[in-house]
């Protein structure tokens, strides 16, 4: 701490250092908590529990991660929903389809004048 000195032994010095490296492991504990905090909303279908990306009130929020496959003549069609959709010949690696933005979540109680 600039202004003040202390004895490289002295015990005032070495509960600075020891406050130092505590605020220091705590600011990561603040980081790592922040990450798991954004995971298990995201989880949930996130900040909200709903949201666009989800659906209006996280009803799509099942779906999520889900991937479904069909065969249609040589191919294979996969699509994995909230991600994208890919067709594979064989063993390939496939080729992308496209990536998945967003769902478009018609309200079947709006009338036309909406």
């Amino acid at each position: 701490y600039s202004g003040l000195e202390l004895d490289q032994d002295s015990p005032e010095r070495k509960e600075i250092l020891d406050m130092q490296d505590k605020i220091s492991k705590y600011e990561e504990d603040m980081e790592d908590l922040k990450v798991k905090k954004t995971e298990a909303e995201d989880s949930v279908g996130g900040r909200d529990g709903g949201g666009d990306s989800l659906g209006r009130d996280g009803e799509l929020h099942s779906l999520k991660n889900q991937c479904f496959s069909f065969e249609a003549a040589k191919y294979t069609y996969e699509l994995c929903l909230f991600k994208g959709a890919k067709q594979k010949e064989g063993n390939s690696g496939g080729t992308n389809l496209g990536d998945w933005t967003s769902p478009i979540v018609v309200d079947s109680n709006a009338s036309d004048d909406d």
